[in-house]
């Protein structure tokens, strides 16, 4: 196993998720954005590959981040590809957003991966419902919980987001009054789910035992935040897992919308 560490300043990655393996993702996209294999590692049978590509972009100015040597105009930045043989699809997480933006559209603009892969995204009301059964659940010996969940309600004339932040979220009177009956009803229109934040609590590559958190919305994008140089990149691969196993995920041919975020 080859030493596995992003760099210092990295604090979040954004996850797009396809089926299939890695290979559908073509050897011009790496040379595109000039990417080199830094590290690699086996847990199970999921493998984690980290590359690394250099920009003149400096997103984290107050930061000591790692240059370039000889280009002090350069800085690197870590892109982690995550397979999962077990349900055949793979995840690609990007540094910073507009990277995430940027390289997505140029996989499926110009790449086409669209046309060999389908994307997947996570079935957000079914999730839900799992979870309204015990607002803390174990699975595979980790701690699961809700962290928040952003409700839609949509009309002709507006629309707005009512978010539900904190311990428990699925306990407040206005879920319970209002939308949850109505979130599971078919026929119910203008009710939806934008993003759910989910918490986990898992061993991390060190062996210590950390909190970790998981922004999935409805495209199918997936942001996890970065804790110890991406000592807890471990969460991402049980966090999958479990939404495998849980029945979750969505395959579907459009591609992630990557939106701008106030929790950026």
């Amino acid at each position: 196993m080859e030493e596995f560490k992003l760099s210092k300043f990295q604090k979040v990655c954004h996850f797009i998720v396809f089926e299939g393996s890695k290979e559908a993702i073509p050897s011009s996209f790496y040379k595109e954005w000039g990417m080199h294999e830094k590290a690699k590692m086996t847990l199970d049978k999921d493998t984690i590959t980290q590359f690394q590509f250099y920009s003149t972009l400096n997103f984290f100015p107050k930061e000591e981040i790692t240059k370039l040597q000889d280009n002090v105009n350069q800085y690197a930045y870590d892109v982690i590809i995550i397979e999962f043989p077990l349900f055949n699809v793979t995840a690609i997480g990007f540094p910073v957003r507009f990277f995430a933006v940027e390289m997505t559209n140029s996989l499926v603009n110009f790449h086409q991966l669209q046309l060999k892969r389908n994307f997947v995204s996570v079935n957000l009301i079914s999730l839900i419902q799992f979870i309204e059964k015990s607002e803390i659940f174990l699975y595979d010996d980790d701690i699961y919980s809700l962290g928040g969940v952003f409700l839609l309600l949509t009309s002709d004339n507006f629309l707005s987001t009512v978010r539900l932040i904190g311990k428990n979220p699925l306990e407040s009177e206005i879920y319970i009054d209002y939308f949850k009956e109505k979130l599971i009803s078919k026929n119910q229109k203008g009710i939806g789910i934008e993003k759910i934040i989910l918490k986990s609590k898992n061993e991390t590559i060190d062996k210590s035992r950390g909190t970790s958190s998981m922004h999935i919305d409805k495209y199918g994008n997936f942001k996890f935040f970065i804790q110890r140089q991406g000592n807890n990149i471990l969460s991402v691969i049980k966090i999958f897992h479990m939404l495998n196993d849980k029945d979750c995920f969505i395959s579907r041919p459009h591609k992630p919308l990557i939106k701008k975020e106030e929790d950026e």
